[in-house]
């Protein structure tokens, strides 16, 4: 297991990367497989968020990423299970900005060398 972790560590910005690139290709998955095209969309958001954690660039930010996309997940699967309420959906839309925010905006800053 701790090998694992540390190899994720290493490569976490290629697993992000490719977790975006994946995400990328939903519409081909959709096109492939069309009768699961809602769970092939949400699993693949899914993995957006939790790679996307990996990045945060210090353990505060990283414990705040993984308390904002566990919350984003939740409305995202919420949605999922019911598609047509729009607060649903207004609220995984702001918790997922939230969390894309806040890792750029932890990464921004250390590249800038700050805390």
């Amino acid at each position: 297991m701790k090998r694992l972790i540390e190899l994720v560590t290493k490569y976490k910005y290629l697993v992000a990367l490719l977790s975006v690139f994946n995400f990328l290709l939903t519409p081909v998955h959709v096109s492939i497989i069309e009768s699961i095209a809602a769970e092939i969309v949400v699993i693949n958001y899914s993995l957006v968020i939790l790679a996307s954690s990996l990045i945060a660039a210090n353990i505060k930010t990283r414990l705040r990423s993984y308390i904002l996309g566990a919350l984003a997940l939740v409305f995202i699967w919420i949605e999922f299970s019911n598609p047509e309420n729009h607060l649903i959906e207004s609220l995984r839309l702001a918790s997922f900005v939230v969390f894309i925010f806040l890792l750029l905006v932890s990464e921004s800053v250390k590249r800038n060398g700050g805390d």
